[in-house]
């Protein structure tokens, strides 16, 4: 009958639709799996094999220190359907990247600065004296979230365009900081040490994989 011929489109479309969506999904999931081992997995970590008291200096860092990546999550959110609208029109993207990374660039430097000139008095007049040690830490780990959010944006930038690899790449250095942190687990500076070191070659890797990207792709056309 005629009022369930859109019913039958419906289900001969469905199964590209579902293949689209899996296509979309599965690497995001991954995605959104390597952003939580890596805001949350050292504080765990931490929390298990530390004292309370130790504990507690750390987990005021690791707050502060997170205000950094959710300060750069508005340049995220509004990179990837800017993107995407780009590239269904078969519109160059790359600008967008740059522009991106120059925003998220400014916001976490604004907020390394900060921690630089203003942490010690942070953590005095707010949570106490007795937090006044995890100034020293909180530099640091601003310095290792900001390259996290750099890294960050360059995979959302590459979801958006259906590449994958970057986002299974963010996978792999969520382990490997867990791996480093677990082994520098003998004090806090050790453990906040090896996340700039890890974020600092996530952030590298994810770029150069994108160079490296780019440059093939110019080669075969």
């Amino acid at each position: 009958m005629r009022f369930l011929q859109p019913l039958e489109s419906a289900d001969r479309l469905e199964p590209d639709a579902v293949r689209d969506l899996r296509r979309f999904v599965a690497p995001t999931a991954v995605f959104l799996v390597g952003q939580i081992l890596i805001n949350n997995g050292d504080v765990l970590i931490v929390k298990a094999e530390f004292p309370r008291d130790a504990a507690g200096v750390y987990s005021a860092v690791a707050l502060m220190g997170r205000a950094v990546f959710f300060l750069s999550w508005s340049a995220v959110a509004t990179l990837f359907p800017a993107v995407a609208r780009r590239e269904a029109t078969g519109s160059n993207t790359d600008e967008l990247l740059v522009g991106g990374l120059a925003v998220v660039g400014v916001a976490c430097g604004g907020m390394v600065a900060a921690s630089a000139l203003f942490g010690n008095l942070f953590f005095r007049s707010i949570l106490g004296p007795e937090y006044e040690a995890a100034a020293s830490m909180l530099v640091s780990y601003a310095t290792a979230t900001s390259l996290f959010a750099v890294a960050n944006l360059v995979v959302t930038h590459q979801l958006s365009l259906g590449r994958t690899i970057q986002s299974r790449l963010l996978v792999i250095g969520a382990v490997g900081q867990t791996v480093l942190v677990v082994l520098a687990r003998s004090s806090l500076p050790a453990v906040v040490n090896v996340q700039v070191l890890a974020m600092t070659a996530l952030a590298a890797v994810v770029l150069g994989s994108v160079l490296l990207e780019t440059r093939m792709t110019s080669a075969t056309r």
